[in-house]
């Protein structure tokens, strides 16, 4: 009989967990909508686990106040009330207490965006808020949420060290939202550039793999 050695072990701390780890088994072939994703190692083996091409993400908030702590049912029923929307389209929502739920399966493409062909390549990550009393405000974003957004573009560019991030602005000359320059962020926090600029990336959406293999090579880089 083997024994497990715990001499090296060390007690988890709230840096290891995006949120409170309620459900310590995490099956990525069986995870559906409603679903949580909760430590960093989940988030890469959910993204890794993905059969549909995708080269990019698209980061939103869901244009609610910041006291409006909603997980995904939550949304879906205020989206209907307030907007008559039966559904929600993000991918990904990055709830206030940090942790991630699966509003979206990766494997689906989904409207999230109208501009151009970004919803083929790509999935789409939300800040669960964005406002506060009516007006734009992301820095009412949780601290829980920007740690959990930065382990998030980490596992991204784990996946994908070529893969592209904007901002829903970014793409939509009509969007406002997620409220500060993901483009910016990606290359001060990872040293990160997309290949496509911004207004080229309006122009041609999101590109295939090797689409966007020659595009980079096109701009000379390696």
């Amino acid at each position: 009989m083997v024994f497990l050695n715990t001499d090296n072990i060390r007690p988890r701390s709230e840096t290891d967990y995006l949120g409170d780890d309620q459900s310590p088994i995490f099956d990525v072939e069986n995870i559906r909508p409603g679903d949580y994703i909760e430590t960093p190692e989940e988030i890469e083996s959910y993204l890794r686990s993905a059969q549909r091409e995708y080269t990019q993400l698209v980061v939103y908030h869901t244009s609610t106040d910041y006291t409006q702590d909603f997980d995904r049912d939550q949304l879906v029923t205020w989206y209907r009330n307030e907007y008559n929307i039966s559904d929600v389209n993000y991918h990904f929502l990055l709830l206030r207490d940090g942790r991630i739920q699966i509003n979206k399966s990766i494997e689906e493409q989904t409207e999230h965006t109208p501009v151009a062909n970004h919803n083929l390549f790509s999935i789409s990550l939300a800040f669960m808020g964005g406002l506060n009393s009516g007006k734009q405000d992301i820095d009412s974003s949780a601290g829980a949420q920007w740690r959990t957004f930065r382990k998030f573009m980490a596992c991204f560019y784990s996946v994908l060290p070529g893969g592209q991030v904007f901002g829903h602005s970014d793409i939509n000359p009509n969007a406002v939202d997620p409220g500060f320059d993901v483009v910016r962020y990606a290359n001060k926090a990872f040293g990160k550039r997309n290949t496509l600029l911004n207004s080229t990336a309006r122009e041609r959406g999101a590109l295939g793999v090797s689409d966007l293999i020659r595009a980079s090579r096109d701009r000379g880089f390696k």
